[in-house]
């Protein structure tokens, strides 16, 4: 079990969208703030996600680990953990990304890491409910238009 006040322990997230991926780290102990962020162009797969890898490798303090990681990604994506295809992306229309495993490169780089998935616009819904202009309501819609729409 992770110490939740060890400070050692950082909280990776990656907004993977269609355009581009913004990769940011935060003391997992901490109230939000951040220690390192970035944002690159989305290419192919291998680089893109590997791309991701090495900022976090580069950007966690000396003795430090990446314990918990949260992914919001365009889609579709297999989110049923029971499913082979959980943490996959889907039938896309993004050029060579169907298929993608997007939790395997990262358990590899990262033994004993813990990932949450969902798609990019439910991760915005939520974070709008938790600290944007949803907080405190009980229902909500979340609709965006980017790369693609959607709605959370």
């Amino acid at each position: 079990m992770v110490n939740l006040t060890d400070n050692n322990q950082y909280l990776g997230a990656i907004e993977a969208g269609g355009t581009k991926f913004v990769c940011a780290i935060a003391p997992l102990s901490g109230r939000g703030e951040i220690l390192a962020q970035t944002s690159f162009l989305t290419r192919d797969p291998i680089s893109t996600l590997y791309g991701a890898i090495e900022f976090f490798r580069q950007n966690l303090p000396p003795d430090s680990s990446l314990s918990r990681l949260g992914i919001g990604s365009f889609g579709p994506l297999g989110l049923n953990p029971a499913l082979p295809n959980y943490g996959e992306i889907l039938a896309t229309p993004k050029k060579g990304w169907q298929d993608t495993d997007l939790i395997t490169p990262f358990i590899k780089a990262f033994p004993g890491l813990k990932i949450a998935i969902d798609t990019d616009v439910n991760a915005a819904a939520l974070a709008e409910g938790m600290y944007g202009a949803a907080r405190d309501l009980h229902s909500y819609v979340y609709i965006t238009i980017g790369t693609g729409i959607g709605g959370g």
